[in-house]
C-alpha cells in the first residue's frame, strides 16, 4: 500500500506466484475506489507519487482510475535464478518522473552477484540508469527510500545502511500543469534533474523559465499556434528530455 502526500489518493496492490495482479486506487474526497484486476503478475509492492497522479505496481503504470498505462523497460538479465533477483520495492520522487526499483543479490552457478538500483522514466517506460552496488540489498520490506529529489538513495544491504548520493537524478519531465491554456500561460514543470542553467522549449521555441529547484520549473508558453505541444529541457551537460503531448495551447 501506498499513498499521495497529503493522503487523498491510496493505491493497494496485491499478487501471487501465479496468477493475475489486482490494483485498486481510493480516492479520499470522493469517497470512491477503481479497480483493476486481470493484469499480468509485476509484483505486489505499490508506490504512488507525492502528486498522486502517478501509480506504479511492480514494474506496471496506472492512470488515477487504476487505468493501465503501460509497463516500465523490464531487465531480464536481472531474472536470472535466484533467491531475490527482483525485490519490487520501487519508489517514486517528489518530481513524479522516475521509478527507482532496487534489486536484491542473486545466485547462480555458484556466484553471488551484488545487487542494483534501475531508474525508468515514467511517461515512457525507459531504462535511464543502472547503479551497481558492491553490497547485497536485503529481501526485507522497504528495503529502500529516496529523497524527495531522488538524488539520495538509503538502502537495507548486508552492509547494514547503505547511502548512495547522486550528483542529480536523471532529467526527466513528469507533467505539466495545467495541461492547456493560451500562448502567454505560466505552467509548472514537474521532474527531476533540473539545473539553475536548464533550458525550455515548446514545440521548438525557446521559453523563458524560472528555476523553482531540482523538481519544478516555472515555463511561460511562447507564441504558438493552436494545438499539441512538445515540451523539452536541456541541461548544459547536453543532456535532454522531450515529452509529447505535453500542453494543448487554445
Amino acid at each position: 500500500m501506498s499513498a499521495s502526500i497529503d493522503g487523498s489518493k491510496v493505491l493497494l496492490s496485491t499478487t501471487g506466484i501465479s496468477g493475475p495482479q489486482e490494483t485498486a486506487i481510493y480516492d479520499a474526497f470522493s469517497d470512491t475506489w477503481t479497480e483493476n484486476a486481470g493484469v499480468d503478475n509485476f509484483g505486489g509492492n505499490a508506490a504512488v507519487s507525492a502528486s498522486g497522479t502517478v501509480f506504479v505496481g511492480g514494474s506496471t503504470l496506472f492512470d488515477a482510475n487504476a487505468n493501465l498505462l503501460g509497463l516500465l523497460a523490464w531487465q531480464d538479465v536481472l531474472q536470472s535464478p535466484g533467491p531475490y533477483p527482483s525485490l519490487n520495492l520501487e519508489a517514486i520522487p517528489d518530481g513524479g518522473s522516475l521509478v527507482y526499483i532496487p534489486y536484491g543479490s542473486y545466485t547462480t552457478f555458484n556466484v553471488t552477484y551484488p545487487g542494483v538500483v534501475d531508474i525508468f522514466d515514467v511517461n515512457h517506460g525507459a531504462h535511464l540508469r543502472r547503479i551497481n552496488l558492491s553490497e547485497q540489498v536485503q529481501s526485507v520490506t522497504n528495503a529502500m527510500a529516496i529523497d524527495a529529489y531522488g538524488q539520495d538513495i538509503y538502502l537495507v544491504t548486508n552492509a547494514g545502511l547503505t547511502i548512495v548520493k547522486l550528483a542529480a537524478a536523471p532529467l526527466a519531465i513528469g507533467s505539466v500543469s495545467p495541461s492547456s491554456g493560451t500562448v502567454g500561460t505560466t505552467v509548472t514543470v514537474s521532474g527531476s534533474g533540473f539545473q539553475t542553467t536548464t533550458t525550455v522549449t515548446a514545440d521548438g521555441v525557446s521559453a523563458t523559465s524560472i528555476f523553482v529547484n531540482a523538481n519544478t520549473l516555472q515555463v511561460i508558453i511562447p507564441a504558438l499556434t493552436t494545438g499539441s505541444v512538445q515540451i523539452a529541457v536541456t541541461n548544459p551537460s547536453g543532456q535532454a528530455y522531450a515529452l509529447d503531448n505535453a500542453f494543448t495551447t487554445q
